[in-house]
């Protein structure tokens, strides 16, 4: 994966700050590239900024996992697991569950 794509989605977004997709397109390519801090920071961000249904947070506590922050991750996790409840994506509120068990 090179940073092409990131580069990309960068220059999009400067144009459009305000785009959710955008950023959550910035975070997927981050993690890609194993970018673990700006993962998080963006990640982070871009919960701030949108209504997320569970994806995004299965990128940020894989990040913070892989940072060695277990507790911050297992937090992410499990308000992941109540985000994906809240839009009925049982699979990935039990899947993040399990990911907040093995922490």
């Amino acid at each position: 994966m090179s940073s092409e794509r990131l580069d990309q989605l960068e220059k999009l977004r400067a144009a459009q700050p305000d785009n959710a997709l955008t950023l959550f397109m910035i975070v997927n390519e981050l993690f890609k590239l194993e970018r673990w801090d700006r993962v998080v920071a963006t990640g982070r961000e871009y919960l701030a900024l949108a209504r997320d249904e569970g994806a995004a947070y299965r990128l940020l506590g894989h990040a913070l996992s892989r940072l060695g922050r277990g507790p911050e991750a297992k937090a992410v996790f499990l308000e992941g697991a109540a985000i994906a409840d809240a839009h009925r994506h049982s699979g990935m509120a039990e899947e993040f569950r399990r990911e907040a068990d093995s922490l």
